[in-house]
């Protein structure tokens, strides 16, 4: 079993970013990044950052959080429209959830708010 550091590092190679690409994805800097992956002295993320982590690169939060269980979940049907029934009630829904799931954490508080000013 690898350490939390390396499955990051593999994580974040997975889904193609490079250490800012993840920072955006996740709400930080590329600062907190680096020091995830760091062997010996980094830092660990917060809960709410493996969430994060594990949506933008496609990969199961418990393997991230604790390296047990499959790397993705492949034998789930991820497809738009299973993704759709689950989560949203129509297309429009589902464009909107799918371009706030790509914002930075502060940028989805921000939406958030808006939306809920629209929504009074």
């Amino acid at each position: 079993m690898s350490h939390m550091h390396v499955r990051i590092r593999q994580c974040r190679r997975l889904g193609g970013f490079s250490q800012s690409g993840l920072a955006m994805a996740t709400g930080v800097r590329r600062s907190a990044v680096a020091q995830w992956e760091k062997p010996s002295q980094g830092t660990s993320p917060s809960i709410g950052h493996l969430v994060d982590i594990a949506l933008a690169a496609g990969v199961s939060f418990e393997w991230l959080a604790t390296g047990r269980g499959p790397m993705r979940l492949d034998g789930l049907d991820l497809t738009p429209t299973a993704l759709t029934q689950d989560f949203a009630m129509d297309e429009l829904e589902s464009r909107v959830l799918s371009s706030i799931r790509r914002l930075t954490r502060r940028n989805r508080e921000i939406a958030c708010r808006i939306l809920e000013i629209m929504a009074t």
